[in-house]
């Protein structure tokens, strides 16, 4: 069996035509690329480059290329999935005969610290990330593993080589969003989740902690004077006023800002990124709070305002990991710059199964609510509370379930409704 690797790894939102490189190791003389099922590309040669449509909106996607033998015959496979969370960095690495090489992928274009590679726990020479694996019984199976360092975490790659093991092992479990429906749910899911007309292995209905995000212009001017507040003080008063509109006990929430930055790499996708907070526990105010906190210091002042784009970005922070989750969009009648349209922002956070509430701090005109569906006017105490509460009930129905499946099979599973439970995410 050969090998294929991606060169070209999309960790962030990505639509429209864009390139794609591939490695393949020998034995591979042709290739194919089908997306979400679809073949896109025939490659009846090297090199392994290609542009690959993914559409106009946003929309969770699998790419799988398969490589062919000189009779046709499919004799590598290797898959990457498209819009959908990912870590901050991933790593592969290829071999020619005994010869390797470790490649990567950050969200940042960043460099590695330090490139670690490990034959069987052993540590081998590598220079310019690659290197030469020593001579070893090949009949047996071996253990090759490359940890990368980055300063915003690792990315660790493990292989088996030689004897007759598979590259991978095991079944995939992920994370899924649900929303109770029902006063009871089964002792056991087995018969709750079906794909592609087949029963998918479930477990564990959790009530986790939730996240929301809350996406607003960092200058909280609008806030300030839509709330009747100048500022949040210290007193007594003002505390109990920072306090207001408060989530309840084991939601935090983190405040992103529609302002890009952009990070490029040599032959690399343009990374563009949205600055955000730390994460806030209930103990650290209320939205009342988060709505009027100046991050005018965490964010380049003047510079224009994507809040659609920053929105799609923060549903899939959103949908990263086994939580609760819901994203807040706050409008203050800034002009929006986004890529992406309103429209398509909202239908991909559906997608992706993350709620999605639009708050206003002003009477919103039609082309507003034609753009994001139903908003929410919040520009005064009592609104923002119900506004609130309304965000607080959608998260109290959320549990999550851990489907036996690859991210983008859970996504589009379906649920037997006799098990009182619904997933969030919709097609």
């Amino acid at each position: 069996m050969g090998r294929i690797v991606f060169l070209t790894l999309y960790l962030g939102l990505v639509s429209g035509r864009q390139p794609i490189e591939l490695r393949a190791e020998p034995g591979i003389v042709a290739m194919r690329l089908e997306l979400d099922g679809k073949a896109v590309a025939e490659l009846p040669s090297p090199p392994w480059k290609t542009l690959v449509d993914f559409g106009r909106g946003l929309a969770p996607q699998k790419l799988v290329a398969i490589g062919l033998d000189r009779r046709g015959e499919e004799v590598a496979r290797t898959e990457q999935t498209i819009n959908v969370p990912r870590p901050v960095a991933e790593a592969d690495v290829t071999l020619e005969g005994r010869a390797f090489e470790v490649r990567w992928q950050q969200r940042m274009n960043e460099e590695p610290r330090k490139v670690d590679v490990r034959l069987d726990g052993k540590a081998l020479a590598v220079r310019k990330n690659r290197g030469t694996l020593p001579a070893v019984d090949m009949a047996r199976p071996h253990l090759l593993a490359a940890t990368l360092d980055f300063t915003t975490g690792s990315a660790r790659v493990e292989r088996v080589i030689g004897g007759t093991l598979p590259d991978t092992t095991g079944t995939e479990l992920t994370a899924t969003a649900v929303r109770r429906q029902g006063s009871t749910v089964p002792a056991t899911l087995d018969n709750c989740f079906t794909a592609d007309g087949h029963r998918l292995r479930a477990r564990a209905v959790e009530k986790p902690e939730a996240l929301v995000i809350v996406v607003r212009n960092p200058n909280p001017h609008a806030a300030v004077y839509a709330l009747g507040q100048r500022q949040v003080a210290q007193s007594a008063t003002d505390r109990l006023l920072r306090d207001f509109a408060r989530f309840d006990a084991g939601t935090n929430v983190r405040l992103l800002w529609p302002i890009a930055q952009e990070y490029t790499g040599t032959d690399l996708p343009t990374a563009q990124l949205f600055a955000s907070t730390g994460d806030f526990d209930t103990q650290s105010g209320g939205m009342l709070a988060h709505l009027l906190t100046d991050g005018r210091g965490l964010a380049d002042e003047g510079t224009a305002l994507r809040l659609a784009d920053a929105a799609a970005v923060a549903g899939v922070q959103a949908a990263d990991g086994a939580h609760r989750r819901a994203v807040i969009v706050v409008l203050d009648g800034s002009e929006d710059s986004s890529r992406y349209r309103p429209e398509d922002v909202r239908r991909y956070l559906a997608e992706i199964g993350v709620p999605l509430f639009v708050w206003t701090l002003y009477d919103p005109q039609p082309e507003v609510t034609a753009a994001w569906g139903t908003v929410v006017n919040v520009s005064a105490h009592d609104k923002l509370r119900k506004a609130t509460d309304a965000v607080k009930r959608e998260l109290d129905s959320q549990r999550v379930v851990w489907l036996g499946a690859d991210p983008i099979r859970a996504l589009r599973a379906n649920a037997n409704p006799a098990c009182g439970l619904a997933l969030l995410a919709q097609r």
